[in-house]
């Protein structure tokens, strides 16, 4: 890796939306832009987006893991009922069900979630 990228500009707030790194703010008059040390690199804009798809991306995959731990969970108490656990069994339907509702709002949360850019926000404002 060339350290020097890192004389390019200051250290942000911002991760990269692809690598997750640090990305350096890189002002150029009035324009602002940013990078990260493996080249990656984002317009105020397209850094907007970037952020936002992968906010929806990690919930997508969030709710498909809390989906498997329901379902794993669900195959568990099968698994019990059949060797006479039934207490055990119902315990983990109970864990599954609550599991259920959290991956719900989850999902409630991805369907609401707006990808944004400038063209949306500005489209959004003369509406």
């Amino acid at each position: 890796m060339d350290a020097g990228v890192f004389k390019l500009g200051e250290p942000s707030n911002f991760a990269c939306p692809e690598y997750h790194g640090v990305l350096l703010k890189i002002t150029e008059g009035k324009r602002t832009r940013f990078r990260c040390h493996t080249g990656h690199a984002y317009s105020i804009d397209s850094l907007l987006v970037g952020i936002t798809e992968a906010i929806g991306e990690t919930l997508w995959s969030a709710i498909r893991a809390m989906e498997e731990g329901v379902l794993l969970m669900r195959h568990m108490a099968d698994h019990l009922s059949e060797a006479e656990d039934k207490e055990t069994a119902a315990l983990f339907r109970e864990k599954a069900d609550e599991a259920q509702r959290r991956a719900e709002l989850v999902r409630q949360a991805v369907l609401e979630h707006e990808e944004l850019s400038r063209d949306r926000i500005a489209e959004e404002a003369s509406a």
